[in-house]
C-alpha cells in the first residue's frame, strides 16, 4: 500500500469530510488554535511542513476536527526537517509567510526604515522563473515585478524572506533592475529576512516601474516538488515558469489554483521542453503553481 505524504493525507481527509480550508480554519479558531489560513493552505499544497511546536499542536487539533486517529497526520509528516537550508518558494509566498510568522519580531525594539506595509507601491504584475538542477533542487530564482505608485514620491517596497526551517544565514537577494537594497534585517532564530528595496528616483502618482532581482543561492536537501505564486491582491498579470535540467525531469506534473477561500482545483499538465509554464490575468487574491513527481 502506498504511504501518503503529509499533504496528501491532509487533502484526502479534508475531501472525505467535505471540509474546506475556511471551515477548518474556523473550527480550529473555535478550539483556541490560531493558525493562519495561508499556513493551512501551504500545508495542504505540500509547499511547507509544520515544524514549530505551535504547528504540531495545531496538527493534533486538525486530527480531531477531521475525525482522524490520533497521530495519523503527525506520522505522515515524518521526522522534522529543521536544521537544513530552506527550499525556494515564490516571492509573494515569502511575503505572506513573513507577515504570517510575525515580521514585527524583526522590527521589535529597532529604529528602522523598513516600511510597515507595501503601501507606497502597488504590485501589478509578478513573473517568477525557477530553475531546478539535476538533483531536483531549486538552484536559481528570477523575479520580475511591475509596481505602480500610490502617491507622488513613492520609491520604497519591501522584500521579505521567511523559512519554516532554521537556516544558517540570510539568503542572497541580488538586485538586477531599478532598485537597490537598503536596510536588511535578518532574524536567524526564526529564519526571517526583511529588506528595504529602494527605487533610484521618486515616482509620480500612478507611474509604473519594472523591478527585477535574483536569488542565486543553491538550495540543498531533499528534491523540491512544488512551486507556487501567491497573489495577496488582484494583479493584472501573474506568471510562473519552472525549468528542469535535462538529466532529471518529472514524470507527472499537476497544476493547481487556490482561491481566496482556500478552495483548490488541480489537473495534470504535460511538460513542454523541460518547462512548466502558467500565466494568469486579473488574478488574485489566491495562489497557483505546480507540483511534480519523479520516477
Amino acid at each position: 500500500m502506498r504511504t501518503l505524504t503529509f499533504d496528501q493525507a491532509l487533502r484526502r481527509a479534508m475531501d472525505d469530510r467535505g471540509c474546506t480550508l475556511r471551515s477548518l480554519h474556523q473550527q480550529l479558531a473555535a478550539r483556541g488554535i490560531s493558525i493562519g489560513l495561508s499556513t493551512l493552505s501551504y500545508w495542504r499544497s505540500g509547499d511547507r511542513l509544520p515544524e514549530r511546536q505551535r504547528s504540531l499542536t495545531a496538527i493534533s487539533a486538525i486530527e480531531e476536527v477531521l475525525d482522524l486517529a490520533p497521530g495519523t497526520l503527525l506520522e505522515a509528516r515524518g521526522p522534522s526537517r529543521r536544521g537544513g537550508p530552506s527550499k525556494a518558494v515564490g516571492y509573494r509566498t515569502l511575503v505572506d509567510r513573513a507577515l504570517d510568522d510575525g515580521i514585527d519580531r524583526v522590527r521589535a525594539g529597532r529604529s528602522t526604515a523598513l516600511p510597515d506595509s507595501p503601501t507606497e507601491l502597488e504590485q501589478r504584475s509578478s513573473q517568477q522563473i525557477a530553475t531546478v538542477d539535476d538533483r531536483g533542487q531549486t538552484c536559481h530564482v528570477a523575479v520580475r515585478d511591475i509596481w505602480r505608485a500610490r502617491r507622488d514620491g513613492a520609491r520604497i517596497f519591501p522584500i521579505f524572506y521567511a523559512a519554516e526551517k532554521a537556516i544558517d544565514g540570510p539568503p542572497i537577494v541580488r538586485p538586477v533592475t531599478n532598485f537597490d537594497l537598503g536596510e536588511v534585517v535578518f532574524d536567524a532564530e526564526h529564519g526571517v529576512l526583511a529588506a528595504q528595496a529602494v527605487i533610484p528616483r521618486p515616482l509620480r502618482l500612478h507611474e509604473s516601474i519594472l523591478t527585477e532581482y535574483e536569488v542565486p543561492e543553491p538550495w540543498t536537501g531533499s528534491p523540491d516538488l512544488v512551486w507556487s505564486l501567491l497573489a495577496p491582491t488582484r494583479m493584472v498579470e501573474c506568471v510562473v515558469s519552472v525549468r528542469f535540467d535535462n538529466a532529471l525531469r518529472p514524470v507527472r506534473c499537476t497544476e493547481f489554483v487556490t482561491d481566496e477561500a482556500g478552495v483548490e482545483r488541480s489537473w495534470e499538465v504535460p511538460l513542454h521542453d523541460g518547462e512548466l509554464f502558467a500565466a494568469r490575468w486579473g488574478f488574485g487574491p489566491g495562489s497557483f503553481g505546480f507540483r511534480w513527481e519523479y520516477a
